[in-house]
């Protein structure tokens, strides 16, 4: 039998509860659901080529020198071209990011999408933002994130708040208010900055900070000059060669890790990494780090510098390089920049694009993996695996070296091809199959 209290109406009081508890949830949903929606189709800037490579050397120096500067004013010119050969580049480095940019009029237009694995597997995210001329700072006259058109002050909002986290708190603010002018010409934008005082200098500091600590990580730099300082005393000492296979090298990353790190932070076992690379590749990435090479340690004070991989100093290089390259980010950016080498050697006075040199990039960054992926315990098994370069280097015979940028395009296209990505996956297979790579060190 029914009560009363079975079919009273709800309280209008809980009714308006209930209503406001479904707004607050269905509002947010909504948002996402246009924010966060299918993969906006952006014309983006495709893959890089040996001029892209060049133009975004070039632009890149020419950012460097805008910011290590000490001109109270400076500006910067940017071609479309050049903004497509960043985009490119930026493609190849981050995968999951597609951009496109646009010159036409007095417009400037942007337009980004990310996905995985930038983004968690089945979110995807759009960007499309027009940039006008302006006297006064940067003006963004359209903006829409997803399907979500946006009022322009909430972008340079956004903007400011993106570059903030990507550069480092206030960093992207002060840049911002830096803009003075914004040119735009057909197939060109002007930037033009005005800096106070030593602002400019301390921006530039900060940046490179942030930039090392993005690199490096927490990584101490001191392990990385202790590092360092075995191999020149062991070089010294004539325990590491100064002519001949460079493999004593690799396998003093991991028997002097062994030996001094068992207590150390996990991070610092990069450290060891970034002593081989500086000592054994290319001391130039040391800022990227927060070291400098001591000046004996270069050229011929440098006992690994005749050493050689492969019966080859560069691919020594190659290999030591990228093993730093994917210590501090991944196997990924390691792959990027050795691509874009490869592809700035193809161009007219360089030594080519060689496949063998690439082999030998994707050699050292999974010689970093397997260093820093394999717990301390198992490290002297790790290292006892290393006898011959063989265990590190893969066969590179058959791979084509030395082609002119005519000569990859006609035989490869581009490096998102499918007989480019075919000749890679044969490479990777070919270190796969190595002895180091193929068991596990323990059960």
């Amino acid at each position: 039998m029914s009560t009363a209290t079975d079919t009273a109406p709800t309280p209008p009081r809980r009714r308006r509860r209930s209503r406001l508890w479904l707004v607050l949830l269905l509002v947010p949903l909504a948002l996402a659901a246009l924010v966060f929606g299918p993969r906006p189709q952006v014309a983006d800037a495709g893959p890089p080529d040996a001029r892209a490579a060049a133009l975004t050397r070039d632009l890149a120096e020419r950012l460097r020198g805008l910011l290590a500067g000490n001109a109270a004013t400076a500006e910067i010119s940017v071609t479309a071209e050049e903004l497509d050969a960043a985009l490119a580049a930026a493609q190849r480095l981050r995968p999951g990011l597609v951009a496109w940019a646009d010159i036409e009029g007095e417009d400037l237009t942007l337009d980004v999408a990310a996905g995985a694995p930038l983004l968690p597997r089945g979110l995807e995210l759009g960007l499309h933002a027009v940039l006008a001329p302006s006297g006064d700072g940067l003006r963004i006259t359209s903006l829409r994130l997803g399907r979500l058109p946006l009022p322009p002050a909430a972008g340079m909002l956004a903007l400011r708040l993106g570059l903030d986290r990507i550069l480092g708190p206030g960093l992207g603010e002060y840049l911002l208010e830096a803009i003075e002018t914004v040119r735009i010409a057909p197939g060109q934008v002007t930037v033009a900055f005005g800096f106070e005082g030593d602002a400019r200098l301390s921006f530039y500091e900060r940046l490179r900070e942030r930039i090392r600590l993005a690199a490096a990580g927490p990584t101490d730099t001191g392990r990385v000059y202790h590092f360092l300082w075995w191999f020149d005393h062991a070089g010294d000492e004539g325990d590491l060669p100064e002519a001949g296979s460079a493999l004593p090298y690799l396998r003093h990353v991991i028997a002097k890790a062994e030996e001094t790190l068992l207590r150390a932070p996990p991070d610092d076992a990069k450290a060891s990494i970034f002593a081989f690379t500086l000592y054994c590749g290319d001391d130039a990435f040391g800022p990227a780090i927060g070291v400098a090479v001591r000046p004996h340690m270069q050229g011929e004070g440098n006992h690994c510098d005749d050493t050689t991989l492969g019966g080859r100093v560069d691919l020594r290089r190659h290999f030591a390089v990228s093993a730093g390259l994917y210590a501090a980010s991944t196997e990924q950016a390691a792959l990027g920049v050795g691509e874009l080498k490869e592809l700035l050697d193809s161009n007219a006075g360089g030594s080519g694009f060689s496949f063998d040199d690439l082999a030998a990039d994707l050699a050292g960054a999974r010689f970093a993996r397997a260093f820093l992926e394999t717990p301390r315990a198992d490290w002297p098994a790790l290292l006892a695996r290393i006898t011959g370069e063989a265990d590190v280097l893969p066969d590179l015979d058959g791979l084509p070296e030395g082609m002119s940028a005519a000569e990859f395009a006609r035989r490869y296209g581009d490096v998102d091809s499918p007989e480019y990505r075919a000749l890679l996956a044969e490479i990777t297979a070919r270190i796969d199959a190595l002895p180091l790579y193929r068991a596990p060190l323990s059960n």
